[in-house]
């Protein structure tokens, strides 16, 4: 299996288009902060808001959706509360994807420098198994340990 901060995840060919298409599609959303980060950004995100979404756009975001079912985590919820040590799941879960998925290591270590000491100081390596399972497939102990790595 491909490390994810190799797959380039969420720019591949059409899906960041297809992503703000669907949320813009969305009744139930009412705002909307994509990110901006240079000029093709926001060529996508003009050419995202001119075009309806599509059966295509669909199919290809559910084909990358199994591509990163076990790196890139839903925000459900699930796993509040689970880790034996306190960690804050989903939080350095998102902190990760800054860094790996959005190309942004600053914001990332930044959020994860902010976690309280004795939350940052606990390593994933030191426990015998995972207590966090995940209903959407996440591999929270690999993604974990990854933050753990990259900010740590």
């Amino acid at each position: 299996m491909v490390a994810p901060e190799k797959l380039n995840l969420l720019n591949q060919a059409g899906a960041p288009i297809a992503a703000l298409k669907w949320v813009l599609n969305n009744k139930n959303v009412d705002t909307i902060i994509p990110s901006i980060v240079d000029m093709d950004q926001l060529d996508q995100n003009i050419q995202a808001m001119s075009a309806p979404f599509s059966a295509g756009d669909a199919k290809l975001l559910a084909a990358r959706l199994e591509e990163i079912k076990p790196w890139y985590c839903r925000m459900c919820g699930s796993c509040e509360g689970q880790c034996s040590k306190g960690l804050p799941v989903a939080d350095m879960l998102r902190f990760t994807m800054y860094a790996d998925s959005y190309g942004q290591f600053s914001l990332g270590r930044d959020n994860y420098r902010a976690l309280p000491e004795e939350i940052a100081a606990v390593r994933c390596a030191d426990c015998s198994s995972c207590s966090v399972q995940c209903p959407n497939g996440v591999q929270v102990s690999a993604r974990l340990t990854r933050a753990q790595e990259l900010f740590g």
